[in-house]
């Protein structure tokens, strides 16, 4: 089935699909977040402290709910391929940088 979450949905466990808004699938939550995680891993120096910031997030161990984080998503395809993706404004870096010290002081 196709489907986009954001990261926002992760953080929050919710998802709207079939014209409801559902908690999300336990598998479905976690593909979802190393698909982003893969995304903001390669926009990083390898073990930075943003590099280990994001390593260290997982479901347990997830951000305050930012308004930014709905535009950093992950589309599901029927194929269940997971790709993660940001939805850029005016300043892609420099919102790509905003995420990232989010991710840096809270996990």
């Amino acid at each position: 089935m196709k489907m986009d979450i954001s990261l926002s949905n992760i953080i929050s466990n919710r998802v709207f699909k079939n014209n409801n808004w559902q908690d999300m699938k336990e598998n479905e939550r976690q593909h979802s977040l190393n698909a982003i995680k893969g995304f903001l891993l390669k926009t990083c120096q390898h073990n930075s402290g943003n590099y280990k910031a994001i390593e260290r997030m997982n479901i347990l161990n997830l951000p305050g709910n930012y308004g930014i984080f709905k535009r950093l998503i992950v589309k599901i395809d029927n194929n269940d391929v997971y790709n993660a993706e940001y939805i850029a404004g005016q300043d892609y870096p420099g919102e790509i940088n905003y995420i990232k010290s989010i991710i840096k002081r809270e996990c």
